[in-house]
């Protein structure tokens, strides 16, 4: 009896995966997220928004932090230059990015061996830069620092 329950198990499994003509069901294509977390040689930076759902209308709100996974100390420089970050409907159009405005000042930061800081901020509007209406729905927030992979979140605007 307890094979017999197996099988069922298998032969739904089998069935669930394919349409009814018999091929493999191919899931409308979603965007393939990175981590939040990238490694950029003894640096690991962090895409940190403080939730997952936000009012369509309101202000994104997230923050770049750094961690020294290295045994001694490092040292980066920032600057507005050395991040960028846009916010992207599903199908991958982008919505708005920024920084608004590129300033070449940077900041040198010296982290101590395990330290982390905040390095980075977007405090911006949720408005449509092409002046298209800002609908609920899925967004994926995308982050840059220069020379790292992506950092991808997404979010609900509701």
């Amino acid at each position: 009896m307890r094979r017999m329950g197996v099988m069922n198990v298998i032969v739904i499994a089998l069935l669930a995966g394919c349409n009814d003509l018999g091929k493999p069901i191919i899931p409308v294509s979603a965007p393939v997220l990175q981590p939040p977390t990238v490694t950029s040689g003894p640096f690991v930076y962090t895409l940190i928004v403080p939730g997952s759902s936000i009012p369509f209308n309101d202000t994104i709100h997230a923050i770049v932090q750094v961690y020294n996974q290295s045994a001694r100390a490092e040292t980066t420089g920032v600057g507005s230059s050395g991040f960028s970050w846009s916010l992207k409907t599903a199908t991958g159009r982008t919505v708005m990015c920024g920084p608004k405005v590129v300033s070449f000042l940077i900041r040198i930061v010296v982290l101590n061996p395990f330290q982390t800081e905040e390095i980075y901020s977007i405090n911006q509007a949720i408005a449509d830069e092409s002046g298209v209406p800002v609908l609920p729905g899925s967004y994926i927030l995308e982050g840059e620092v220069r020379g790292s992979p992506p950092m991808n979140v997404m979010l609900t605007l509701k």
